[in-house]
């Protein structure tokens, strides 16, 4: 049984520690009980789904070109705009805008993306990858903005339409139970192509050393593209799964909602999506927990959560409980 080193057991008791006397110091007063704690729970996991869908690109990205997608918020946000273009714009059916938006501008996006810019910034020292990661997030946000006004709504009605299931009084909508649906299949599916394929394989050989990787026939140039349009499809599914929680979408909204999801790319080391799950989940419960149980400077719940109207953890409006 592998050991827990002592510096990671004393960091996390530390951790511990402060979160506890944050958590003394700004409880709001609502009781502890079952039927709360199944309400935090039923409110965290669709949270947790879309960090984990949006950091499983990031942590693809990492392990097959050694960058760090800054702009994976942006990416998803422009996505998102896109299917509000094709869906509602348009009127194309939601089933196939999915399919056109997903399935078809992502791929193409995050290919071009890393055919024009990133290849280029792949050997280049960290800080130019950093900063250029930067620059695309920059750009993408002031080229949404220009096609998009900011001004103006643009509003996403949820997946799978009204209704839901029932869980301790509060009803974990259709659209809820799709996203954390997604999640686990995306891991599975991700988890599997890594570890099972060869194309996985060669992902994680042309990191460690790009030149031996060549010499056994794997082609860098194509194990990165596929990394980023992987990285591009997890970033539109999760700009399209968050969108309809935030009301009338902004670009710069969406981008930053997304910027959780580095905490817990991190938390997995950039390589284990296992971990990487593990610390969406525990963001989405914190996220969750102090949404709901405390009160930072009289903004948040002071009193029992409503069934029917909540402080909701993915925004700073309040949003039904049946969204």
């Amino acid at each position: 049984m592998r050991k827990i080193p002592w510096r990671h057991a004393a960091l996390a008791l530390v951790l511990v520690a402060v979160f506890g006397l944050i958590a003394r110091a700004t409880w709001s007063g609502r009781p502890v009980t079952g039927e709360s704690v199944t309400q935090l729970l039923v409110f965290a996991l669709p949270v947790a789904g879309v960090y984990a869908i949006s950091a499983t690109g990031l942590v693809v990205v990492h392990s097959a070109t050694g960058i760090f997608n800054f702009a994976q918020g942006a990416m998803g946000m422009v996505c998102a705009f896109v299917y509000w273009e094709v869906s509602v714009n348009l009127g194309v059916p939601v089933p196939l805008a999915l399919v056109l938006v997903v399935g078809g501008f992502a791929p193409l996006f995050g290919y071009l993306l890393e055919r024009y810019v990133m290849r280029h910034l792949k050997h280049a020292p960290l800080v130019a990858q950093l900063v250029g990661s930067v620059g695309v997030l920059i750009a993408l946000l002031g080229i949404a903005t220009l096609i998009w006004n900011p001004n103006n709504p643009y509003p996403i009605q949820g997946l799978g339409g009204p209704g839901g299931i029932e869980i301790a009084g509060v009803t974990l909508t259709w659209h809820r139970v799709i996203t954390i649906s997604t999640a686990v299949v995306l891991a599975v599916a991700v988890q599997l192509l890594l570890r099972r394929t060869r194309l996985g394989i060669s992902m994680r050989a042309v990191v460690d050393n790009e030149d031996v990787a060549a010499l056994y026939g794997v082609r860098p140039s194509r194990v990165s593209a596929t990394a980023w349009i992987i990285g591009s499809v997890s970033a539109a599914l999760a700009g399209i799964l968050i969108a309809p929680e935030v009301g009338n979408m902004g670009a710069e909204t969406l981008s930053l909602l997304i910027v959780n999801a580095f905490a817990a790319a991190v938390f997995g080391r950039l390589r284990s999506l296992s971990m990487t799950y593990l610390g969406a989940l525990l963001l989405g419960l914190l996220v969750t927990f102090s949404a709901t149980f405390l009160e930072f400077g009289g903004g948040g719940t002071s009193s029992p959560m409503p069934s029917r109207g909540w402080r909701c953890s993915w925004c700073c409006c309040s949003c039904p409980s049946q969204l």
